[in-house]
């Protein structure tokens, strides 16, 4: 075996060239040859070091007188012996590698993360620093910051006549990880607000994903509306590179959290009728200034996860959104 822990092929093959001659048994030739195979399957790193011709055994002359040959043979069982030993040991350590090398339940039943931000890292009563603001500074913290409820911390947004939006860049392939799943909650619902109307279009809460660049972005927007049932979908009143789709109507109770988990890669063929571009980044919007009401809602736990992620009990959407230098706001 090799300084480093690794097992030496030199080793294990010097082990079967002894037991291929007179020395070793068929069996012992045969778990020799077992082991060589188990952790050449492994694809354990194997060096072959250098072997004397020595090594390998001596024939005995028969002018040899008898000691000698008591002693020869004194010494083949010896090898015989520690032959055995080794191997008995290279079986144990190798099975023990093969079961290492499985991966276990619980981490194989965990899907990869791109994205994950739960508010936890933010202290309560702040702006999460990480999210950049498209607008005014101040209007954005005073709309948006983490609280703090039994242990857990979110961010809270409470809109009154105000409109400023927020986003997180992250950049990534969508067909790598085309899920996003948060958890949300509207309390209060800008009253008038109907998002296919330019005019009026307010919601209690929304997430984007933005596509392409910061630019000229093309986005999916999903909304909690005040007024449209959950199922609608269209195109954005104020933006043309958007697409809307509604996901939750009417108030939550104070207390009550609503899952989602949309595959916007697939809301995006659907809706604009090829393949995205890049993904950079997730916003949220929070507004009431349009129909001069207040709104107020809560975001938490948002993750992109790829496909075999799997949906939690409930019903799957599929669909997204954005924060850009476009004119206007969706």
């Amino acid at each position: 075996m090799a300084k480093d822990g690794r097992i030496n092929q030199g080793n294990l093959e010097l082990i079967y060239d002894r037991c291929a001659g007179t020395v070793c048994g068929k069996d012992d030739r045969r778990v020799a040859l077992t082991v060589v195979g188990r952790c050449r399957g492994l694809a354990i790193p194997l060096r072959r070091p250098y072997v004397s011709t020595a090594s390998r055994g001596t024939r005995i002359v028969p002018s040899q007188r008898s000691t000698d040959a008591q002693k020869v043979k004194a010494g083949r069982v010896e090898r015989v012996r520690i032959v055995r030993l080794v191997l008995v040991t290279l079986i144990v350590w190798c099975g023990s590698l093969a079961v290492a090398a499985e991966p276990r339940g619980d981490a194989a039943a965990t899907p990869p993360v791109a994205l994950s931000e739960t508010f936890q890292d933010y202290s309560p009563g702040a702006f999460p620093s990480r999210w950049k603001v498209r607008g005014s500074e101040a209007t954005a913290r005073a709309v948006y910051r983490v609280v703090e409820e039994d242990g857990n911390r979110f961010l809270h947004a409470y809109a009154n006549k105000q409109d400023v939006q927020i986003g997180l860049e992250h950049r990534l392939q969508p067909k790598d990880y085309p899920v996003l799943r948060w958890r949300w909650r509207a309390t209060k619902l800008p009253r008038g607000a109907n998002e296919r109307v330019k005019a009026t279009n307010d919601s209690a809460a929304a997430v984007y994903v933005v596509f392409d660049n910061r630019i000229l972005p093309r986005a999916i927007k999903y909304v909690w509306s005040a007024s449209l049932p959950a199922g609608t979908q269209f195109d954005s009143p104020v933006y043309w590179r958007g697409k809307v789709v509604v996901l939750q109507h009417g108030p939550a109770a104070a207390d009550e959290w609503r899952e989602e988990t949309v595959n916007y890669y697939e809301d995006y063929k659907e809706m604009f009728g090829f393949e995205p571009g890049e993904v950079v980044g997730i916003a949220l919007l929070t507004d009431s200034d349009a129909v001069e009401s207040e709104a107020e809602a809560a975001y938490d736990d948002f993750r992109l996860l790829p496909a075999t992620s799997p949906a939690p009990a409930g019903r799957e959407h599929a669909a997204v959104g954005l924060l850009s230098n476009w004119d206007g706001h969706e």
